[in-house]
């Protein structure tokens, strides 16, 4: 079959899924509910048949976390929320929020359709392109002293930042809490609020990125750089030291993310191991994926507990409360808010997270809408998944064509990692900002830019090559001085 008459194919296929559902709203609706669903079903079926034909192959790229992501915390409790017209979310309800409903489906299968364009404007085959990827053999470029010493120094200052940046705050929130795990639920709670409120703020500057953003990185994205770092070698090099080396540095990884008792930087680092892992094998292993996603979830419904949450069938129940409805009452929420009570920022939201990230006073949106929405639980920031904060700023316009463009960079970015050489520092990348691009499902840009690890990734590759270059820079010159030699 010709290339223009498999494409033609495929787009029959897809108009099939459309098709069948509006068929099935007809024969089988039964009301409004009915209707709605059947319909958001077959738009978000269509948006997950374009993500895996484009970007699947059994691999982990950023478009098919993201679609999961957003399946689990954006439309499983977002369509519940919507069936019951915002009864319980925290701001408005009562009135079937129709805006809600055209982001959650029409946005990702905007998404699903940036892939799609990335993908023909690359004329990028997924099975070809995949068949040559495993075919290729891995190379690893920086394996000279040079390049060992310049990460034990990223090492290091990590290490050694993470430590002042502890000793600063007098205490650990995680150590606190399982001192008093004997105390009852209003002991334990009241501690974890007042320790975690002091283990991020600093002095007036209350809020301030400084001291808690700026000190976050080290052991949010320089040493777990430095950890995929050691096993992208041990899966290279298939050494004890390098796969002990792994596996202490990850536990102490594990430790410092969830030291400040928050549950999703502990989750997102487990998972990029595993995208680092699956990646570099070029297929997932079921049995594998089943391993990584129990002690996922264990891990958060552990800390969940340690928080205070009562007994184990509790912390169960707050665990799947965070997980299905927590982002999803903020995101319903910012779509009863615009432009019913506020008008449209029109951009003025997201420079003030640019703002937010340098030192002084945190004024990004995630502030503000904290106070709009739980002024009376104290001070705070909120997650704005990055559909609201694009309806926040443009509408629905700007849902619609933010979607679009994170597709297309998502899939633009998988094709530059399959593409090429295949080196582990590429793969190291890959990984890193394969889930903050992924973030975007429970999160906003500037977050996934910053805080997440994008900038700084970009940064420490940077450093990595400056200094190679450096430590490269000294032989070539001896060569090029015997050389001359020997024409004397």
């Amino acid at each position: 079959m010709t290339s223009l008459g498999a494409r033609a194919l495929s787009y029959r296929s897809l108009a099939g899924y459309l098709a069948f559902g509006l068929l099935g709203c007809f024969v089988i609706s039964g009301g409004e509910n009915q209707v709605l669903l059947l319909l958001s079903l077959t738009f978000v079926a269509l948006a997950g048949h374009i993500i895996l034909r484009h970007a699947g192959g059994f691999m982990l790229t950023p478009a098919t976390l993201f679609f999961l992501f957003y399946t689990v915390f954006t439309y499983v409790g977002g369509m519940g929320y919507f069936l019951l017209d915002g009864q319980g979310v925290s701001y408005g309800g009562g009135v079937r929020n129709y805006a809600f409903y055209l982001a959650i489906t029409g946005g990702v299968l905007a998404l699903a359709v940036g892939v799609m364009i990335a993908s023909q404007a690359n004329q990028f085959n997924p099975k070809v392109e995949l068949t040559k990827f495993r075919l290729a053999p891995w190379r690893d470029r920086h394996r000279m002293p040079g390049d060992y010493v310049v990460i034990g120094l990223f090492g290091l200052v990590a290490l050694g930042m993470t430590l002042v940046y502890i000793t600063n705050r007098g205490l650990i929130p995680l150590l606190e809490i399982l001192r008093i795990q004997e105390g009852g639920f209003d002991e334990i709670y009241e501690r974890y609020q007042t320790t975690r409120a002091m283990f991020s703020r600093y002095g007036r500057g209350a809020g301030s990125y400084f001291f808690q953003g700026y000190f976050q990185q080290f052991y949010l994205v320089v040493l777990p750089f430095v950890t995929l770092f050691v096993g992208s070698r041990y899966l290279f090099y298939r050494k004890r030291i390098l796969a002990a080396l792994w596996i202490v540095l990850g536990a102490l990884n594990s430790f410092f993310l969830a030291m400040a008792l928050q549950r999703w930087p502990l989750m997102f680092f487990i998972i990029m191991n595993y995208v680092l892992y699956v990646n570099y094998r070029g297929r997932i292993k079921t049995s594998h994926a089943l391993f990584f996603v129990v002690m996922a979830l264990s891990l958060f419904a552990l800390l969940t507990y340690i928080r205070g949450m009562g007994d184990l069938s509790t912390a169960l129940f707050w665990a799947q409360n965070r997980i299905f409805k927590t982002n999803v009452d903020v995101l319903y929420s910012i779509f009863e808010m615009f432009p019913r009570h506020f008008e449209f920022f029109g951009g003025l939201a997201i420079l003030a997270d640019l703002k937010g990230v340098l030192p002084g006073p945190d004024v990004a949106f995630s502030r503000w809408l904290f106070d709009a929405l739980y002024r009376v639980h104290g001070t705070g920031t909120t997650p704005t998944i990055f559909w609201g904060q694009l309806y926040a700023d443009f509408g629905l316009p700007g849902v619609l064509a933010g979607s679009l463009l994170a597709g297309f960079l998502m899939q633009w970015f998988y094709i530059w990692f399959i593409r090429g050489e295949k080196s582990l520092l590429k793969l190291i990348v890959y990984a890193i900002i394969t889930m903050a691009l992924a973030g975007l499902a429970i999160t906003n840009p500037v977050t996934i830019l910053f805080q997440l690890g994008i900038v700084s990734t970009l940064l420490l590759v940077l450093v990595l090559k400056v200094m190679r270059d450096l430590f490269q820079a000294e032989p070539k010159v001896a060569n090029l001085g015997l050389m001359q030699l020997g024409h004397v």
